[in-house]
């Protein structure tokens, strides 16, 4: 009761002063208060109630079941029950540990993955600027022209939606080769020409589009692959369609390779750009590494120069698109750190048990060595049987952290496939832990001075 109770003071004394660093961690405002004081104190001591009767309860009645003739003589008592017991509870230690350690590991490939996959276009040094006034909207070309001088950027381009943003629907029904009507149902973005060169896409067949062809603003469209698929054209540039609701007839002059018009949460869907007649919703700006603040600087003042009403915001667009995935990121470092907790409290169980084990056959041990067993030999005589928990821990959690993570990824569209050697690594780790825990104290015993433990006899 005294130590749980000094543990339950320890624990709020540390969520108390840890609080803040978790609102910063999960971006929230959670208050430690007197409204939250009531439900707090009454959990803590129907917790502290149950450490108190489970661990200090059970010992105290087995020892006052001892009889006295058997606790005062030399019969040893083997406690096999409570042995069997400990062994359990060390057990399932480990395989939390196994558990939290292995969707650890696929969690932070999969983090790592998402990092590193060629999502069809160049996001680094991407800086995206919401048009929200109409004047600046008004004079889009201008403003342009004005950035493109400037030696710290690369490429300007306006559109009504960036990768990752894009909505409208774009529908018509087209014929493909063999006759048959198809209907082609796309999410539009409007673009300028300059969209697919700053964004770096890649085009597989036909053209972009180019301001020498003026028919483009009206009459052209860019396909992504996905769309290309769908319309069952066998070569799709140069064909001819309607789209739905309108009696203007479109030009395809290009294929675009796809990319990622949305989180990898989710499948590559179709997609057709096309040139308005204005109304841009974004600036997209490809800036120089070098001076980077300088340059954010011109682009304010260019922005205020031509609208200066107009509220100058700014993102840049990799840590919008690495910003999809902080449930992902937060999600893993919580494993993380509850994988850590977990293998010290496991560490903490079998350094109990291995202690209580050297010292219930330190007699063992001590015949052993007189009669000439080397260190080596008594240390694996302690290591073998927990090693043993340990990998029974191993078989215990594997399935179930199969499953989980395997029910986690199928969130997402594009992932990776985990292989044997995630939890192959999994139960290493928590081998080798095992393995420096017990061995320590193993080597301990085995090395103890024989007289120590037969001074009393």
């Amino acid at each position: 009761l005294v130590y749980a109770s000094i543990s339950v003071l320890m624990a709020v004394l540390l969520v108390i002063i840890l609080l803040p660093y978790f609102n910063n961690f999960v971006e929230r405002n959670i208050e430690f208060g007197l409204f939250e004081l009531g439900f707090i104190v009454g959990s803590l001591m129907c917790i502290l109630v149950f450490v108190t009767v489970f661990s200090g309860g059970y010992p105290a009645l087995l020892l006052s079941s001892f009889k006295p003739v058997k606790a005062l003589g030399s019969t040893i008592f083997t406690a096999s029950k409570s042995l069997n017991l400990r062994n359990s509870l060390v057990v399932a230690q480990f395989s939390i540990s196994v558990f939290l350690i292995t969707s650890t590991f696929v969690v932070y490939h999969q983090l790592e993955y998402i990092r590193n996959k060629d999502v069809g276009f160049n996001r680094e040094q991407i800086v995206v600027i919401p048009l929200h006034d109409e004047e600046a909207r008004g004079k889009i070309d201008i403003i342009k022209e004005d950035l493109v001088r400037n030696s710290g950027i690369a490429g300007v381009s306006a559109s009504s939606y960036y990768p990752t943003t894009m909505g409208n629907i774009y529908g018509a029904e087209i014929t493909n080769d063999t006759g048959e009507r198809v209907n082609i149902e796309a999410i539009e973005c409007l673009v300028d020409h300059d969209f697919i060169d700053v964004y770096e896409m890649q085009l597989v067949s036909g053209r972009n589009f180019s301001k020498e062809n003026p028919g483009d603003s009206e009459l052209a469209v860019i396909l992504n692959e996905t769309t290309a698929k769908k319309t069952g054209w066998a070569d799709p540039v140069g064909k001819i369609f309607t789209r739905r609701g309108s009696n203007i007839p479109v030009r395809v002059v290009g294929v675009v390779r796809d990319f990622h018009n949305s989180s990898l949460h989710n499948e590559i869907t179709s997609l057709v750009l096309l040139i308005p007649d204005g109304n841009y919703a974004y600036l997209s700006v490809r800036i120089q590494p070098d001076n980077i603040s300088q340059t954010i600087g011109f682009l304010k003042t260019t922005l205020e120069k031509h609208s200066p009403n107009h509220p100058f915001e700014y993102h840049f667009f990799d840590e919008y698109f690495d910003s999809k995935y902080k449930a992902e990121e937060r999600f893993g470092t919580v494993f993380g750190f509850f994988s850590v907790i977990a293998v010290l409290i496991a560490c903490l169980g079998i350094l109990g048990l291995v202690s209580y084990t050297a010292e219930r056959r330190s007699k063992e041990i001590v015949i052993r060595k007189v009669h000439g067993a080397s260190v080596n030999s008594l240390i694996n005589l302690l290591l073998k049987e927990f090693l043993f928990l340990v990998f029974i821990a191993n078989i215990i959690a594997c399935p179930a952290a199969y499953l989980f993570i395997n029910s986690w990824l199928n969130d997402f569209a594009y992932r990776i496939s985990p292989g044997i050697e995630v939890f192959i690594s999994a139960g290493i780790l928590t081998v080798f832990v095992a393995f420096l825990t017990v061995g320590y104290q193993a080597l301990n015993a085995a090395i103890a001075n024989p007289i120590e433990s037969l001074r009393h006899e």
